[in-house]
C-alpha cells in the first residue's frame, strides 16, 4: 500500500508540473497591426504567440525581450490580458489586450530606458 501511494505521489509530481504551466490563451497566435498612439498610420505588423503559460512577440525579441508569463482573465466570449516584461538593456515593456472572439486589440507601454515611454496600439484577428 505504501509504495502505491508513493508511486501515486510521483506521478503527480511529474505530471502535474506541466499543467500548472498551462494559460487559458494557450495554443493561440494572432497576427496584430501596431501604430503609435494617437496615430493610424501603422508602424508594423507582429504575431503574439500564446504557449506554455508565456507570451511572445517578434517584436519584443528583436528588441531583446524574452518570452515571459502572461495573466488572462474572462471566458470564451472575452478575455482580457496583461504582460509586464523587463530587459536590463530595453527597460520595459506592458501589453494589456481584449480577445473577443477571434479578435484581439489593446495597448502595448515601452518603457524606455532613461527616455519618455512610448506608447502604441495593436490590432488583430487569430491566425488560422
Amino acid at each position: 500500500m505504501r509504495r502505491l501511494l508513493l508511486s501515486f505521489v510521483l506521478f503527480l509530481v511529474v505530471h502535474a508540473a506541466p499543467l500548472a504551466a498551462q494559460g487559458p490563451l494557450d495554443g493561440r497566435t494572432y497576427s496584430v497591426q501596431i501604430a503609435r498612439k494617437g496615430t493610424k498610420t501603422k508602424v508594423g505588423t507582429d504575431e503574439l504567440v500564446f504557449a506554455d503559460g508565456k507570451f511572445r512577440s517578434a517584436v519584443r525579441e528583436a528588441l531583446g525581450f524574452g518570452e515571459t508569463s502572461y495573466v488572462a482573465a474572462g471566458d470564451a466570449a472575452k478575455t482580457t490580458f496583461t504582460v509586464q516584461a523587463k530587459s536590463a538593456k530595453q527597460g520595459a515593456m506592458e501589453w494589456k489586450g481584449t480577445i473577443l472572439g477571434d479578435t484581439i486589440s489593446g495597448d502595448m507601454t515601452w518603457h524606455r530606458v532613461r527616455r519618455t515611454p512610448v506608447r502604441f496600439w495593436f490590432k488583430g484577428a487569430l491566425k488560422k
